[in-house]
């Protein structure tokens, strides 16, 4: 019966029945006790649901760019795709995102492509 189990397992591995991949971000920022930012995104296939969990403004700024791929030797800026504002406590689910994506995000204001991913 082990074996037919193992097998099985295998098998399923095989064909995809795993997990996608996803990538998290998570950003936290701390001063005298006090969180200034509290953020989580977390992109899975194509989807992303991002939280603003605390900010000393009440709000998270979002962006969110696509690191294009360049030639050998070659530096891409990151392209804006969407900027979006969150209040403490909310969340958003965005879907469509093409591979490669990346966020940033800023409790004043939103983050400038150009230099986000510093």
């Amino acid at each position: 019966m082990r074996i037919i189990v193992t097998a099985m397992s295998f098998l399923l591995s095989l064909v995809g029945c795993q997990d996608k991949p996803s990538m998290t971000s998570v950003v936290r920022s701390e001063a005298n006790g006090v969180e200034l930012i509290h953020s989580r995104s977390v992109i899975r296939a194509g989807e992303g649901l991002f939280r603003c969990r605390a900010s000393a403004t009440g709000k998270c700024h979002y962006l969110i760019v696509a690191t294009d791929e360049c030639r050998a030797g070659e530096s891409c800026p990151p392209r804006k795709l969407q900027a979006f504002v969150l209040d403490v406590g909310g969340e958003s689910r965005i879907d469509n995102l093409p591979r490669g994506v990346r966020t940033c995000v800023d409790r004043e204001r939103e983050p400038d492509a150009a230099t986000c991913l510093d």
